[in-house]
């Protein structure tokens, strides 16, 4: 009887050559998987560890996806010099469109680069035999450093004293670190991180509750119950900051960290407290830079108007490259990197790199950045615990066993097929497609997308000329920067935004539109539409910088009139907007 690959499997001679080719190619791909980073039962553990991850990732995106926005931007200087072209982050289409796709191409050849070279080439740098192992030991000191070095940062499983000793002490300070952090809050009146600030008799207790935590952390008993109440804490700054609660993306790292610890055994860090940092620091990292720097990018934007050298730098490589541009490479890097450091792919380089990168913070923007000591502690201990395969393994295992054992056409292409559906599925579902619904759909639900007339700003002059740009006058600059209507009180500007969904925001700036920060400023808003009666609407503060309010959607026209007290005095001025909002034309 004959089998649906034409193959004979029973009665014949042929079925044993077919049940052989058939073990070659589980073999083939358990070597291939295998080689460099787990013997061939970890391939098994490693498909585990995926499903593992994908738990993690739905605790992850449970407790990050209420709080996608803002990073370590809003601890510095932030507010825009000049209106930003909103519609190109709302149109994967010209540079937006190439960019992706580059970004994309690069992920796919990152994975697909590390399992067709890097497996192998460990193998062939790691002694694995007594002979072999005095074979490395007649060396030169040269080449057995330059060897040693490459299976390093290639994630080989490598020992020594570096290793052992830097994975203790990397473990060591990131569990106590967060006791610098919440002592740090406590003195300087803000709760884990400078984005939270505290206030009243509220602040009072989290001042107190921060310091006690601070010294149980430093104790290190009942490890586990110390992950319970930072998982507590994590919720409570999504209640209560919203947004921003994505700052404090470390401390769900810790929670997990300390969740799972184990006495006794005999590891310093274990699998589960690895993949839960992972996870964290990784969807985390891909956060920041996809909602921080395309979705909300005015806010990045901002920074560099206020460090014109961080923008001064790659115009000076890439003449020509707008604010915009800027913003959206940096966001890709970003989510290339955070899910490097997800998927454990090139472990130990992306950590590395991480770690300069904001070690760098601390030096541009000083002491407010002092608290990137905690992720920075974060990937270091990635970096020691490095070597411990990643979570495509698994995925590469099966994809490869489906393609011998069911689809013989395509693995006569060899492992390589393998590689490039693993990495084109990764390439579209983590990176492509998070794009798309942020770039082409996310505007749209939130009422934010910029209408069909709408017109962008003019470009302003490289960011090496602000500085001999003449200071600005007051009342000259009535450009809208959030795409809504600058209207003038006395000496101050508010710029009204209201969307098609009916949220209203106010940002109030000075005379020569220097921002004015939410809490120095309250008040509200009176919606007067034909046929319903006023609505009288609270303002509140919000971590972008504006004051908000949600009112009706605007399906008509209607008269806003916003009461604001601005450092003490009064502001007032009625505007009519269209139905549909402040951005129909």
């Amino acid at each position: 009887m004959a089998s649906r690959d034409g193959e004979s499997v029973a009665r014949t001679g042929g079925s044993k050559a077919w049940c052989v080719r058939k073990i070659e190619g589980v073999f083939l791909c358990v070597r291939n998987v295998g080689r460099g980073f787990a013997c061939v039962r970890n391939v098994e553990n490693g498909w585990l560890r995926v499903h593992s991850a994908v738990r993690f990732a739905l605790i992850a995106v449970l407790f990050l996806a209420p709080s996608i926005a803002f990073a370590h931007e809003r601890w510095v200087p932030n507010s825009l010099r000049f209106p930003i072209n909103r519609r190109y982050f709302q149109r994967m289409s010209g540079e937006v469109f190439w960019y992706s796709l580059a970004s994309a191409v690069a992920l796919f050849g990152l994975i697909f680069l590390f399992y067709l070279v890097v497996p192998g080439l460990v193998e062939r740098l790691s002694p694995q035999t007594v002979a072999a192992r005095d074979r490395e030991q007649r060396r030169g000191f040269f080449s057995r450093t330059f060897r040693y070095l490459t299976r390093l940062i290639l994630d080989g499983d490598v020992h020594g004293p570096f290793i052992d000793n830097g994975l203790k002490v990397s473990a060591f300070l990131f569990s106590r670190v967060p006791a610098f952090v919440l002592a740090l809050g406590a003195y300087e009146g803000w709760l884990v991180m400078p984005s939270f600030p505290v206030y009243g008799a509220l602040g009072t207790f989290w001042r107190v509750a921060s310091a006690a935590l601070a010294l149980w952390v430093l104790v290190g008993v009942f490890q586990r119950a110390i992950g319970a109440v930072m998982l507590a804490v994590f919720g409570y700054l999504i209640v209560a900051y919203g947004m921003a609660s994505i700052d404090a993306v470390p401390v769900l790292a810790s929670a997990f960290f300390y969740l799972f610890a184990k006495k006794d055994s005999g590891q310093v860090v274990n699998a589960r407290q690895l993949l839960g940092m992972r996870v964290s620091l990784g969807v985390g990292f891909f956060l920041l830079g996809l909602i921080n720097k395309i979705f909300a990018a005015e806010l990045f934007i901002g920074v560099g108007d206020n460090f014109p050298d961080l923008v001064a730098g790659p115009q000076a490589v890439f003449p020509g490259l707008t604010r915009e541009a800027w913003s959206f490479t940096t966001a890709l890097g970003e989510m290339v990197f955070g899910l490097l450091v997800l998927t454990g792919v090139f472990n130990r380089i992306t950590t590395a790199l991480l770690s300069v990168v904001f070690a760098n913070f601390i030096l541009v923007f000083g002491w407010p950045e002092v608290v990137h000591v905690y992720p920075i502690l974060g990937f270091v201990l990635l970096f020691f615990r490095g070597g411990t395969g990643t979570l495509l393994d698994g995925f590469v295992f099966r994809v490869n066993l489906f393609l011998w054992t069911q689809r013989r056409r395509l693995s006569a292409l060899g492992y390589a097929s393998t590689l490039a559906i693993v990495g084109a599925a990764a390439s579209i579902f983590l990176l492509w497609m998070p794009l798309l619904l942020i770039i082409e759909v996310a505007p749209h639900i939130a009422g934010t997308e910029v209408p069909a007339g709408y017109r962008p700003p003019p470009l302003p002059p490289p960011a090496k000329l602000w500085s001999s740009l003449p200071p600005p006058a007051a009342h000259a600059d009535h450009e809208p920067r959030h795409g809504g209507v600058v209207t003038m009180a006395g000496d101050v500007h508010v710029e009204i935004v209201v969307t098609s969904r009916g949220a209203v925001h106010l940002y109030v700036s000075d005379a020569v539109r220097t921002a004015i920060a939410p809490a120095e400023a309250s008040g509200w808003v009176i919606v007067e539409a034909s046929g319903a009666a006023p609505q009288r609407l609270a303002l509140v503060s919000t971590r972008d910088g504006s004051l908000f309010a949600q009112g009706s959607a605007p399906t008509a026209g209607a008269k806003y009139t916003y009461d604001l007290q601005v450092r003490g005095k009064r502001a007032s001025m009625a505007l009519q907007v269209p139905a549909g909002g402040t951005g129909t034309p």
